[in-house]
């Protein structure tokens, strides 16, 4: 029952990742547009699930490596293509969660997307991962909002940190997402 918990959590905390957009587009920034390829990509994930006294708490860590991965960035709409693999490591209170890591390969993903200042909004999800034989990815439908900038190297940077809570038939779900995704200009 506690390692059924645990993935419970890893699960749940997955989809609790995506926040909620803006119903208005806003224009976007023509700085972002261009061919980019992956550097680097982490992402670090806490989830606490359960009722009173009985939680169960998850810890996720996610890193991206070999990275044959593009994004191109048009005025509102984007994709991505390519491989790279992943390592993550998970602990949960009561259950011990083998570390996996996988290639992911022959990725095609689509969107659109709009800014505002800093903060980007993404339709649908620029990564995706594997845990033990379960897809892991954000709700490819909804929205997701970073921040972003393009540092003095020419490096275009996504940073996300976000924490939510839901209850449902008396348990409560709350998860925590810090990511960070590292881009140069092709």
């Amino acid at each position: 029952m506690k390692n059924f918990k645990g993935i419970l959590a890893i699960f749940s905390m997955v989809i609790m990742m995506v926040s909620c957009g803006e119903d208005e587009p806003t224009k976007s920034n023509n700085d972002l547009t261009g061919e980019w390829t992956a550097v680097s990509f982490s992402a670090d994930i806490s989830s606490e699930v359960g009722s009173g006294t009985n939680m169960t708490e998850t810890r996720t860590s996610v890193v991206g490596s070999n990275f044959d991965y593009d994004l191109v960035l048009q005025e509102t709409n984007w994709t991505t293509s390519g491989s790279y693999d992943t390592e993550i490591s998970s602990q949960s209170t009561g259950a011990n969660i083998p570390a996996n890591n996988a290639s992911v390969t022959g990725v095609q993903g689509s969107g659109t997307y709009t800014t505002e200042d800093d903060i980007i909004t993404i339709q649908g999800s620029m990564f995706e991962y594997d845990m033990s034989n379960m897809g892991m990815t954000s709700i490819n439908n909804e929205d997701q909002s970073a921040t972003y900038s393009i540092n003095s190297d020419g490096e275009l940077i996504f940073s996300q940190d976000e924490s939510t809570t839901t209850s449902m038939n008396g348990i409560s779900i709350t998860t925590t997402m810090k990511s960070n995704s590292v881009w140069v200009r092709k």
